[in-house]
């Protein structure tokens, strides 16, 4: 996995994509998108979101049949 300006560049399932996750005090969120535009953001007001997010990225991919995020997140 490769990261320009915070952005985490990486490939899943033989296609391009990017991510990025932020957190402060009481949020926690988190960006994926492959490189045709196939995407979704993640924001919660949690400090420990961490597993609902991956949940969420997970259902998300299942549900468009995106090649299986695994801990990319």
């Amino acid at each position: 996995m490769g990261y320009g300006l915070g952005v985490a560049s990486l490939t899943i399932g033989g296609k391009p994509a990017f991510t990025h996750a932020g957190r402060n005090e009481g949020y926690q969120c988190n960006y994926f998108a492959f490189e045709n535009g196939d995407g979704a953001v993640v924001m919660t007001n949690s400090d420990n979101a961490d597993t609902l997010i991956h949940e969420i990225m997970a259902s998300i991919a299942h549900a468009y049949g995106w090649p299986k995020l695994q801990e990319h997140h």
